[in-house]
């Protein structure tokens, strides 16, 4: 049996193909995070610490007893954080306080961020989605 050759032409194909395919697999992954992302991320990882720290310094009770904003922040600062972050989405560092008996966050964009007392949870203030694609909800 002789042995076959593929010809020039289609080997080169064949490479650019597969070049072509392993660079746009990659694509995604490279600068998917805008820096307004990372600045919510960054800005939830800040107040989750405080509203952790708060936790264990006072319990749950001081989490559930929190009413609004104001009294969140109050509670936060100087202690814990040194001030409410600024979303840089939409500029604003307030927190919408969900009110008693809601178990998850409602999103309407009227603060940078919500906290819900029942469940401690605090997410981005935004409806929509990011630059890659996820909904704000899941930060």
């Amino acid at each position: 049996m002789a042995n076959q050759h593929l010809p020039i032409l289609e080997s080169g194909a064949l490479a650019a193909a597969v070049i072509l395919t392993a660079s746009l697999a990659a694509l995604p992954a490279f600068g998917s995070a805008s820096e307004s992302d990372q600045g919510i991320q960054d800005g939830l990882s800040l107040l989750r610490g405080a509203l952790f720290r708060l936790e264990l310094e006072a319990g749950s009770e001081a989490l559930v007893a929190i009413e609004d904003g104001a009294t969140l922040a109050s509670k936060l600062a100087p202690r814990h954080l040194a001030s409410i972050p600024e979303n840089p989405v939409n500029q604003m560092a307030t927190v919408r306080v969900m009110p008693k008996g809601w178990g998850r966050p409602v999103f309407n964009g009227t603060s940078g961020w919500v906290f819900v007392p029942d469940t401690g949870e605090i997410r981005a203030n935004l409806t929509g989605l990011d630059a890659g694609g996820k909904p704000y909800a899941e930060y």
